[in-house]
């Protein structure tokens, strides 16, 4: 009989350092991730700025070149896809690290959404074009002078 209760001991025993083994190589990865990519600010700021690189092209860059700022209503429906296109583009793992690092999905995606609303409201295109209205419209009020 005690026999069966040192060989129940010894495959408890191995079976926690199992587990203790694996936490600490997931610790450790998380902690390689983290100095491998220095923050997960930057991290974040990457993806975002290559989903805005392809939300870009595809529906704001129609709003700029015609010289109109994005309305609220267009502005939600690419906040939606432009959120969809970053957590799709950074993986799931990224993305668990970053809900863990924000505190929650809903936070995550409230900074990707903070992200993409500075980026519009910078946008350097439509100010370039704001410049020439304003440049047309200094030109037009001296020549009828």
């Amino acid at each position: 009989m005690n026999t069966y209760v040192l060989i129940a001991l010894f495959f408890s025993c191995l079976l926690f350092i199992y587990f203790l083994f694996n936490k600490t190589l997931d610790y450790i990865s998380n902690y390689l991730y983290v100095v491998k990519s220095k923050s997960y600010i930057e991290t974040l700021e990457y993806f975002c700025s290559k989903a805005y690189d392809l939300i870009y092209k595809k529906q704001i860059a129609s709003f700029t070149t015609s010289g109109y700022s994005v309305n609220d209503d267009a502005l939600e429906s690419i906040e939606r896809s432009y959120v969809k296109i970053t957590l799709d583009i950074m993986g799931n793992r990224t993305k668990n690290n970053l809900i863990d690092f924000f505190g929650g999905h809903q936070y995550l995606v409230d900074n990707i959404i903070f992200y993409i609303k500075s980026r519009v409201d910078n946008d350097e295109i439509l100010e370039l074009m704001k410049g020439m209205e304003d440049l047309n419209k200094t030109k037009e009020k001296d020549s009828k002078k």
